[in-house]
């Protein structure tokens, strides 16, 4: 997945020298888990301080988002990644910009989100309430499928630093969110 690349730094003569990777994600994924604060963190993956500015630093050169592209990315090769059917829930997400399917539970059927995915030329099936008016049609198929996303957010929720939100600041919680996929997904990828 080229983690090496992600990871490397240039070699300076200057500073202390730099803590092993592997402890420091250890570290991280250990406060994912646990949901404590940095501060508590056993001294077996290093200095918390650290960890910390390191978890910020990757955050803001945008280390989480390429390994998470590169992760994509292998498992797009290998066709395990539809891009053509999009699964929507109440958590916030980014998705793919251009949809050939949105799929939605009743908390999205309106006429305002309805004419917005329409005019965007993106299909829809989205449950609609009994006390709708309006009654379309309805890919049943599609909409059972929506259990995938529950499931990956349940899968997600094991992190108890997501469940409980403990991140203050939504680009923090954004890059939270991303190491826990990129730590499910490339357990999906290797059992493949």
């Amino acid at each position: 997945m080229g983690a090496d690349r992600t990871f490397a730094k240039a070699k300076t003569k200057r500073g202390r020298p730099a803590q092993d990777h592997r402890q420091l994600l250890n570290g991280i994924l250990w406060v994912l888990r646990t949901g404590t604060p940095w501060r508590d963190m056993p001294e077996r993956y290093g200095k918390w301080t650290t960890i910390y500015s390191r978890f910020q630093r990757w955050r803001k050169s945008g280390v989480w988002n390429k390994m998470f592209a590169e992760l994509q990315t292998a498992l797009d090769v290998e066709s395990n990644v539809d891009w053509e059917i999009h699964f929507i829930d109440s958590t916030t997400v980014q998705s793919h910009q251009h949809p050939e399917r949105l799929v939605a539970d009743k908390g999205y059927t309106s006429v305002t989100f309805r004419r917005y995915l329409h005019r965007k030329h993106i299909r829809c099936t989205i449950a609609r309430r009994s006390n709708e008016r309006c009654r379309g049609s309805f890919n049943k198929q599609h909409y059972r499928k929506r259990n995938i996303v529950e499931r990956l957010i349940n899968r997600l929720k094991q992190f108890r630093r997501i469940a409980t939100r403990y991140e203050k600041r939504a680009v923090n919680f954004s890059a939270i969110i991303t190491i826990a996929s990129i730590f499910l997904f490339s357990d999906f990828a290797y059992r493949l």
